[in-house]
């Protein structure tokens, strides 16, 4: 499946504007949520943030074996680690959630996300 920008929702089209004013800077505290709680307020978002239960129900379930994926597009992983490299050194984190969201789909259609 392939798309076009005109096919990106109106809302993620926003969410992407957000990310690219802020790539390389700290959102916020830093956490993976900053990123995704300012990018949603940025582009008028509704969601509810009054609980931990809440928070992480910010659109639909989708199946992507059978549904586009856009940019700023939002996923959420459950009980994942994290390795990256800077300078010599390797990093590893693990976390029990985290959000990313997805900032560009490649022709192969794998994508960046932040």
């Amino acid at each position: 499946m392939s798309f076009t920008w005109e096919d990106v929702p109106e809302i993620n089209k926003k969410v992407v504007k957000y990310v690219k004013t802020v790539i390389g800077e700290t959102v916020g505290r830093g956490e993976c949520w900053d990123l995704a709680d300012h990018a949603l307020t940025f582009a008028g978002a509704q969601f509810d943030k009054s609980s931990r239960k809440t928070i992480y129900i910010f659109g639909e379930l989708y199946n992507p074996e059978k549904e586009m994926i856009f940019p700023g597009d939002f996923v959420q992983f459950e009980g994942v680690t994290v390795s990256y490299s800077s300078g010599n050194m390797t990093f590893t984190e693990n976390y029990k959630h985290h959000t990313a969201i997805i900032y560009q789909i490649n022709s192969d259609q794998s994508f960046y996300y932040q």
